[in-house]
This record gives C-alpha cells, sequence and structure tokens, in this order.
C-alpha cells in the first residue's frame, strides 16, 4: 500500500536549522491532529528533532 500526500505548509521564521526541523516536525505532528488523521508518516533528516519531541526533558 502506497501513501499520498495530504497537505503541507510553508513557515517563515528566522531560526537555527536545528529549530526549523523541530518546528517542522512538531507542526506537521499538530497538523494531524487538529485534521483527525489518526496514522501518519512523518520523514525528516533530522534525529534530534524527534527525539526532542520524545523527551520532555531533552534541549535543543
Amino acid at each position: 500500500m502506497h501513501g499520498r500526500w495530504v497537505l503541507g505548509f510553508v513557515y517563515e521564521k528566522s531560526a537555527s536549522v536545528i529549530m526549523s526541523k523541530f518546528w517542522g516536525v512538531a507542526t506537521a505532528l499538530q497538523m494531524a491532529w487538529h485534521s483527525g488523521i489518526p496514522k501518519l508518516t512523518v520523514e525528516s533528516d533530522s534525529k534530534i528533532a524527534f527525539e526532542s519531541l520524545e523527551n520532555p526533558f531533552f534541549c535543543i
């Protein structure tokens, strides 16, 4: 089964590369939640972005 593109976004904000990756992952998860999407795949080349979301004590 192949996935399909559902929605996207553009966000212009001055930030470091790490913070930009974090906000991209966080925003994708938030948009999915508010759109009623129960399962999704988020792809990112930033392991640190996912770790920061999984661990509330992780500091960027």
